[in-house]
């Protein structure tokens, strides 16, 4: 299984990179477990993902400062 995070604030491009994010993966028969962010102070993100998918531009920090964060707990995961 695939594990995906999703750290977007916006509510229209989350939902389309879920959309197709589900799609590709149900076309492809591979599992995925989709988890949102919402909070990016929390310490939610520690967990292991295989993507994080991150928006550059967030409410609380920006994109880059969170990566860096991120980064220091989670080595291997793919961070677009």
């Amino acid at each position: 299984m695939i594990k995906i995070l999703i750290c977007e604030d916006d509510l229209k491009d989350r939902k389309i990179l879920i959309e197709y994010l589900q799609s590709y993966f149900k076309k492809n028969k591979i599992d995925i477990e989709i988890n949102i962010l919402n909070n990016y102070e929390s310490s939610d993100y520690y967990e292991e993902y295989d993507f994080i998918f991150l928006d550059i531009q967030l409410e609380n920090t920006n994109g880059i400062d969170f990566a860096r964060r991120f980064r220091e707990k989670n080595r291997d995961s793919i961070i677009v």
